[in-house]
């Protein structure tokens, strides 16, 4: 496993009952994210340069324990899956509190999306062999196009435009 990232909530992240409100939970998990790119040499920048922006399909977010007020957490993540065309990936990302303990857990579906193309793109070789190097999962699989849908949105429905 890859050293967890270190990160602190802040005082605004927290809603009136003095708990770490849910959308700084996701905040976190994607700052973390983000210096996951960073170290690999990749920083949002960078992407912008190669006309790739990072694009999360899906997330299932899972809280374990309750974390309090401005408190340092830690971020792990590890490799869940990906599809054989290496433009889809599965993450998992663990929050842990400062005593070690799991708090948060964060499952994502995600892709790097060609700006011009409006397609997803295969990462570029380093970024590849980054994200590659990550520890499994024991659930870790080959993703294809059947398990980015999830079979019970209606994709086809549509309003009509009297209905707008």
């Amino acid at each position: 496993m890859k050293k967890p990232i270190k990160l602190k909530f802040r005082w605004s992240d927290l809603d009136p009952n003095g708990h770490v409100r849910n959308s700084a939970y996701c905040d976190t998990f994607v700052d973390a994210r983000m210096q996951l790119f960073k170290a690999s040499g990749f920083p949002l920048s960078k992407l912008l340069e190669l006309n790739l922006g990072p694009v999360v399909i899906r997330e299932d977010f899972y809280y374990i324990k309750e974390i309090y007020g401005d408190a340092e957490v830690y971020v792990s993540i590890y490799i869940a899956g990906k599809s054989e065309d290496n433009r889809y990936f599965r993450f998992v990302q663990h929050m842990y509190n400062t005593s070690g303990t799991l708090s948060a857990y964060l499952e994502f579906t995600f892709g790097l999306l060609d700006l011009s193309l409006r397609k997803m793109a295969v990462p570029p070789a380093l970024l590849l062999e980054y994200f590659l190097d990550l520890e499994k999962t024991e659930h870790y699989e080959i993703i294809d196009k059947a398990t980015l849908k999830n079979p019970r949105i209606p994709y086809t429905i549509t309003l009509k435009t009297d209905q707008l």
